[in-house]
């Protein structure tokens, strides 16, 4: 997940801990520990150092679509020697980055394809219905 501040600055934090929308841990960059609390509007708080606190709303005027997580089947994050999972916005490498995942997270396979860098399948976390977070290469 990475976060945009407007003075340019920019933070970037990975789930360090199974999924959960109340106290997931999660790392920053530098290592730091934190607990992300919420699903659309969401709160950090730094464990240990300053114990800074990130709070962010988030205003809908539609509600996010509805995705129904129970009808389908489940993928295995490989890191391949790595930590973290990079998860793209498109089926390819050179796509934006949409977020990270942990490796060995299990995540719920929404749909796959196939192109020319192998087979891809689009992954979000069990129970976060509308939060989709990109796709992974299967291989």
């Amino acid at each position: 997940m990475e976060i945009n501040f407007s003075a340019g600055a920019i933070d970037r934090f990975v789930p360090a801990g199974p999924p959960t929308t109340d106290q997931r841990l999660m790392r920053d960059e530098r290592g730091n520990k934190w607990l992300m609390s919420g699903h659309h509007s969401f709160e950090l708080e730094e464990r240990g150092g300053y114990r800074n606190r990130i709070s962010v709303s988030s205003v809908r005027s539609q509600p996010a679509p509805t995705v129904n997580h129970s009808s389908h089947s489940k993928v295995k994050l490989t890191g391949h020697g790595q930590n973290t999972v990079n998860l793209y916005a498109k089926p390819s490498f050179g796509a934006a980055i949409a977020g990270m995942g942990v490796s060995g997270e299990t995540l719920d396979k929404l749909s796959c394809t196939e192109n020319s860098m192998g087979t891809w399948c689009r992954v979000g976390y069990p129970g976060q219905s509308g939060r989709v977070f990109g796709y992974t290469a299967i291989r």
